[in-house]
């Protein structure tokens, strides 16, 4: 679903998908769209993805959430999280304490290191799932904003949680930008063939939403990594990136004018040049 039709030139500020100002401001457009007429914060922002996603998402503040809580349950029945999801691995008392305080480390972490991320932390992480699977990763669905699914290995260490925090908060802030601004050219394309890319990311081809996602993630992960001092992986992650964006130019033609103008920034910061 799309809110509002808008010229993203007009927003002037560049990966506005980790950008507190566009992020905001998108939220602000979002509540006045759907009809309330309350000042934007993050309780009304927050009461109105209930409202239109038919969901119990909690107003203030976040929620750490394990396998066997409804919370938990309600977003693991996402077909788009559950195709992720081989066999639940249950939790023991003092194992979820470990995993808890992990989390609480990792934001932490990643609240000290990006402090201009910290508001759309408090902004878009509303209920955070825990549910151990035998594939350790994480995940988002554009059915459940505010929701991220965590499958931590034993072996993580905080910077291994900020990573999937961070990864998916930008999925998270893509998923709002397209609902107000719109990323594709219709919602025909998400299920085309045609428009079908390579995933950074997971590195086979993909439908349109998901390639482009992998994009900007991967774009933004760069950042992540050069912050945290890990040159190698931001090194290899954009080798990746600059691989797969010159293999997207048929995708293109699936974006909107918002999702073209994105790909083209990414183009200009890392000087890529496509036919």
């Amino acid at each position: 679903m799309s809110f509002i039709s808008s010229n993203y030139t007009s927003l002037g500020l560049k990966m506005l998908y980790t950008n507190a100002e566009v992020i905001f401001s998108c939220a602000s457009a979002f509540i006045q769209a759907i009809g309330s007429d309350r000042f934007f914060d993050i309780k009304e922002y927050r009461r109105c993805l209930s409202e239109v996603f038919s969901l119990s998402i909690q107003e203030k503040s976040f929620s750490i959430n394990f396998e066997d809580s409804s919370v938990s349950k309600s977003l693991l029945s996402s077909p788009s999280i559950a195709e992720n999801i081989v066999q639940i691995l249950p939790t023991d008392v003092s194992e979820r304490k470990v995993i808890a305080r992990n989390i609480l480390d990792a934001l932490t972490s990643l609240n000290k290191t990006f402090p201009s991320f910290s508001p759309i932390i408090e902004l878009q992480v509303a209920h955070i799932v825990v549910a151990k699977n035998t594939r350790y990763g994480s995940g988002t669905t554009s059915k459940y904003p505010a929701y991220i699914w965590l499958s931590p290995s034993q072996d993580w260490e905080i910077f291994d949680y900020a990573e999937c925090l961070y990864h998916e908060i930008v999925h998270l802030n893509l998923f709002l930008i397209d609902m107000v601004y719109g990323l594709y050219r219709d919602r025909s394309v998400l299920y085309d063939t045609a428009y079908y890319s390579k995933s950074v990311i997971k590195k086979v081809k993909r439908p349109i939403d998901k390639s482009f996602h992998s994009i900007c993630v991967a774009d933004s992960l760069v950042n992540f990594f050069e912050h945290y001092g890990k040159h190698d992986e931001a090194q290899s992650m954009k080798n990746e990136l600059l691989e797969t964006i010159r293999e997207c130019i048929y995708m293109q033609n699936g974006l909107s004018d918002i999702g073209k103008q994105i790909i083209r920034d990414i183009e200009e910061r890392y000087n890529i040049t496509t036919p």
